[in-house]
């Protein structure tokens, strides 16, 4: 019986509200933006007061029979339905979706009229080729889009062009390279990202929305070249957290889960290298109000929750409080129960859950249901781990450990008797 049958039954429910109550299901129940808008274009009395009530009812049942997961997914759907009715349908999803405010290449020659006609005919190849490697995802067409924009910003008319005009494409030009770093990894490709995210932010003036995107961009492009360069990882990492903490002071109200767990990771990633735990503390606490912060949806949920808990175990291993351990397994549980069974990560995070129920279970041995879980938890990553995965003899070898100790709990419960 799902949580919605259960509530029917313990709730008296006007029929306006049975009409209502399979709509919520489907909506809740929908990962994909897309078909979650057509269901409430299609049902506008999702958007009235009737339908925010049945949720937070809903949502109080649900923590009522211990589903936090039920509970959050449920909140989202709340913060969207309200949303949507504050600032309309297009706007809500727009959020939802976090539509990149710096890929909006494709008006600027509607814009910026007085281009010089080799320009503009070199600014719509480059749209175009874009365009093409948005449908087929060659990296070819990808590459040739990045070449594209670099021969604008070389071509001699380009200086003479609006400050605009010259903004728009290197944005542009910044965010070719930055999507090719991603595919190739090469060191060389991240340095000519990240030189061409610092000329765009010189070019963004005093706007609020362009600063906070160059910034942020930046800030990801220097995280990313200090995974890919170990040797100039420090300054990177210390550039990019200056850099996401100007996004938060410019634009504190701008996507503020986004904001806190930029710099949250920039945080971990300048901990792992320094060691340094007033960095870990923070980022602890950054995840934290991320986590209370997010809306909308919430599709990065599983990440921040995912991150809060490796964090926590960081500290966990590092002062041996038993407090971080207990909330790490309480956030890893979370994360992997908010994961998509189709999603390559959940794996990965079912093996985190079960390190973390492993370490519990060897500080109290008599609890045999924290090891139980971690077997279940392997198992599942196992199975759900492609034959491909590198990580999945890395799950079978932790499930030979657990298996150990539960023949050793069972042997020396079988020697008392």
């Amino acid at each position: 019986m799902s949580l919605f049958d259960r509530f029917l039954k313990q709730i008296p429910q006007a029929p306006q509200e049975l009409d209502l109550l399979p709509k919520i299901e489907q909506l809740a129940n929908t990962a994909d933006l897309a078909s979650a808008r057509q269901i409430v274009e299609g049902s506008p009395a999702l958007l009235g007061e009737l339908a925010s009530s049945l949720l937070l009812e809903l949502i109080t049942e649900a923590r009522k029979q211990g589903n936090e997961a039920i509970a959050q997914t449920l909140e989202d759907t709340l913060a969207l339905l309200e949303t949507a009715r504050s600032e309309g349908i297009e706007q809500a999803f727009r959020m939802a979706a976090g539509v990149d405010p710096v890929d909006d290449a494709a008006g600027m020659l509607d814009k910026y009229t007085d281009v010089p006609a080799a320009l503009a005919d070199q600014v719509q190849s480059a749209l175009a080729l874009q365009a093409i490697y948005g449908v087929a995802g060659q990296p070819e067409d990808l590459d040739a889009a990045a070449n594209q924009w670099r021969d604008i910003l070389a071509h001699p008319a380009f200086a003479s062009t609006a400050a605009g005009f010259q903004l728009q494409v290197t944005k542009s030009a910044a965010l070719a390279r930055t999507r090719r770093c991603q595919q190739s990894g090469q060191p060389e490709c991240l340095s000519e990202a990240v030189a061409l995210w610092r000329n765009a932010l010189g070019l963004s003036g005093d706007d609020p929305a362009e600063r906070a995107a160059c910034l942020t961009y930046l800030g990801h492009t220097l995280r990313a070249r200090a995974a890919a360069v170990p040797s100039g990882a420090l300054a990177d990492l210390d550039e990019a957290i200056a850099s996401y903490r100007q996004v938060r002071q410019h634009r504190p109200a701008l996507r503020q889960s986004a904001l806190l767990t930029n710099l949250a990771a920039g945080l971990h990633a300048r901990f792992q290298i320094t060691g340094q735990v007033a960095d870990l503390d923070e980022a602890i606490d950054l995840y934290g109000e991320a986590r209370n912060s997010l809306r909308l949806y919430a599709r990065s949920a599983p990440d921040v929750l995912d991150d809060l808990g490796s964090c926590l175990m960081d500290r966990f291993r590092l002062r041996s409080d038993v407090n971080d351990l207990d909330e790490a397994i309480t956030t890893l549980r979370l994360a992997a129960q908010r994961t998509s069974p189709e999603t390559p990560d959940l794996p990965r995070r079912l093996h985190a859950l079960a390190q973390a129920l492993v370490a519990r279970y060897d500080l109290n041995t008599d609890d045999s249901a924290l090891l139980d879980e971690a077997i279940g938890s392997l198992q599942a990553a196992i199975r759900l781990a492609a034959d491909t995965d590198p990580d999945r003899r890395r799950y079978a070898e932790a499930l030979a450990e657990c298996l150990k100790r539960y023949y050793t709990r069972v042997g020396l419960e079988l020697g008392d008797e």
